[in-house]
């Protein structure tokens, strides 16, 4: 993928909707995806910020979900096919990789890794067999070939699934250079400071350093969202600090919540609704 469409370009919004991690949880997914229905308008974005399949059992009924949603908001009048956008997270990663699985050094061990982080589910939905890639792994290449091909031929069958994975971006950026309002990037895990956005890609949805303790724009934006977070004993509970932010409320495996925020011009951030696993709504609102 070429730098130019690692980055979707969201223009200037007038609210941004970002949707952290759902990790296949395809309940609070529908709740969120009515309500952001009835609150959308012609102007706004709607950004996955990643870990939209992995772990969680409805890996098809969440990506059906995604793509007809994503139907839609777009057929609205006035509305482009830009204004909704998916941002790669580490599971979608784990899975484009283990679509590649023939070319690892050491195949037994990355799929062993993978299937430890959550890809068990996905394989399955794709009318795969873990233990089957397990042994594939052992017999060779070709044996591996033929196990990831048969997880392609499962991804076509599925209409709209092959689209779906490829037009995933890696990062989400504002443009307000001809205004005085603040740029916002939006990612999945984490951001190198230093490192040129278009040659960015691990930390990108496996994190970094010091995400939350940022202090000053970031590539130019003076607000940094994240969907994850991949800190070890970290609460799981959205933050938002003076740059940067994180959405997370550990949707999926740890069995939380799946939140709704609101980016508005000038970066100020808004929990405005969460969604249980059990389907419950809270309100809950936190403003920066």
């Amino acid at each position: 993928m070429a730098g130019s469409e690692r980055i979707a370009r969201l223009g200037q919004p007038d609210r941004i909707w970002a949707i952290p991690a759902c990790h296949a949880e395809i309940g609070p997914l529908r709740e969120l995806h009515e309500y952001l229905a009835a609150e959308f308008r012609a102007g706004d974005r709607i950004v996955y910020l990643g870990n939209m399949i992995g772990h969680g059992g409805a890996t098809l009924e969440t990506v059906d979900e995604l793509i007809r949603f994503r139907r839609e908001i777009i057929a609205r009048r006035e509305v482009l096919h830009t204004d909704v956008v998916y941002l790669r997270g580490a599971q979608e990663e784990i899975w484009h990789r283990l679509l590649q699985l023939q070319f690892a050094p050491n195949p037994g061990e990355v799929l062993q890794w993978m299937l430890s982080n959550g890809a068990a589910p996905i394989i399955r939905a794709y009318g795969g067999d873990p233990q089957a890639g397990i042994c594939a792994a052992r017999s060779g290449a070709k044996a591996i070939t033929r196990w990831t091909n048969a997880l392609r031929h499962g991804i076509r069958l599925n209409d709209g699934h092959t689209q779906f994975f490829s037009v995933i971006r890696r990062v989400a950026l504002t443009d307000y250079s001809q205004s005085d309002q603040t740029n916002t990037m939006l990612v999945s895990a984490g951001v190198c400071p230093v490192t040129p956005l278009e040659n960015q890609g691990e930390t990108l949805w496996f994190g970094g350093k010091r995400f939350d303790q940022y202090s000053q724009p970031v590539h130019g934006c003076g607000r940094v969202i994240r969907g994850r977070r991949n800190e070890l004993n970290a609460p799981m509970e959205p933050s938002i600090g003076a740059v940067s932010a994180t959405l997370d409320s550990g949707c999926g495996p740890h069995g939380g919540m799946l939140n709704l925020a609101c980016i508005d011009p000038s970066g100020e951030v808004e929990i405005a609704r969460q969604f249980q696993i059990e389907q419950e709504v809270i309100d809950f609102r936190i403003i920066a």
